[in-house]
């Protein structure tokens, strides 16, 4: 699955939650787009839910 969100501003990666089975984690981003009809920049949120199994996968890991 491809995601593409132009104008990023933001990216936040909120802290994992644990629960009894599996763990949460959200991921924000923040981008603008050009809304025509306001003929202005306007602000979107975007936010991922993942629901984990593994507590490892959670790991943030950096690529160039």
């Amino acid at each position: 699955m491809d995601i593409n969100i132009h104008r990023v501003t933001k990216i936040e990666v909120r802290k994992r939650h644990d629960m009894s089975s599996f763990s949460t984690r959200d991921i924000v981003i923040h981008s603008k787009t050009f809304d025509y009809d306001k003929n202005d920049y306007v602000t979107n949120k975007v936010t991922l839910n993942c629901y984990l199994s593994d507590k490892s996968v959670s790991k943030l890991v950096y690529t160039d």
